[in-house]
């Protein structure tokens, strides 16, 4: 928090809404594997344990009614929640990537792994998490990109960016 807060002066109001929004976005992530299938049963997420169902959270749309100085710190709260998800995106996130390179050599992502997608332009609270359905090996035969279908579209990814989440690691 300190990272993110900087030298900025907040109020306990507003630092409070920031505790509750990045507590909602931690405890929204799924811990199971999302399936592409709507039919499927949902991910287990942090929520399903705390409350019993699930809580997806998501960035406000619309700014309600504000009188002048709420809205303020509203916004102020949602400048730094924004800036907690930019820094989990990009600092925490690709540490979950294993990177053994030279220590020893680690199974390439293969077709039917599940992954998630890193993605610092997602919006707040989107865990874009699918299924490898083609691999892309370089010119060198070593895997450097995979498409990945998720459960609104299929996309081709780096597999810097993708952070094996299930499958086969044999």
């Amino acid at each position: 928090m300190r990272a993110v807060l900087e030298n900025r002066s907040v109020t306990d109001e507003v630092l409070r809404t920031v505790f509750a929004e990045v507590a909602s976005l931690l405890n929204s992530r799924p811990l199971t594997n999302v399936q592409t299938d709507p039919s499927e049963p949902e991910p287990l997420t942090p929520y399903h344990f705390i409350l019993g169902t699930p809580h997806p959270h998501r960035a406000p749309d619309t700014e309600e009614a504000f009188d002048g100085l709420t809205r303020r710190k509203w916004k102020q709260a949602q400048f730094i929640v924004d800036q907690y998800w930019r820094r989990w995106m990009k600092e925490y996130l690709p540490t979950l990537i294993e990177r053994k390179k030279w220590e020893r050599t680690v199974r390439p992502i293969r077709v039917g792994d599940v992954v998630m997608i890193m993605d610092e332009n997602s919006r707040r609270g989107d865990w874009l998490i699918g299924n490898v359905t083609k691999v892309l090996p370089g010119s060198d035969g070593v895997v450097r990109a995979a498409t990945v279908k998720t459960e609104r579209s299929e996309l081709t990814r780096p597999v810097v960016k993708l952070c094996f989440i299930s499958g086969s690691r044999e």
